[in-house]
């Protein structure tokens, strides 16, 4: 049985939240919080790399 990577976008999409899941449940155990939600208390600023980091790399890290 050979295995075929004949989807690459949702199967890289696939292994990278794998990683993340497995990553911030293991060895960083907030990387979830710091880099992959969205600021929900605090207010977004257009000036902090951070936040903008964080608005596209959501979808990675997002519960529900």
């Amino acid at each position: 049985m050979r295995i075929k990577y004949n989807s690459p976008t949702v199967l890289t999409y696939a292994f990278v939240c794998a990683l993340v899941l497995v990553l911030s449940q293991t060895i960083v155990p907030h990387l979830t919080e710091n880099w992959f939600m969205v600021p929900g208390n605090h207010s977004f600023s257009a000036h902090r790399a951070g936040d903008w980091v964080r608005l596209f790399t959501h979808v990675i890290g997002h519960a529900n």
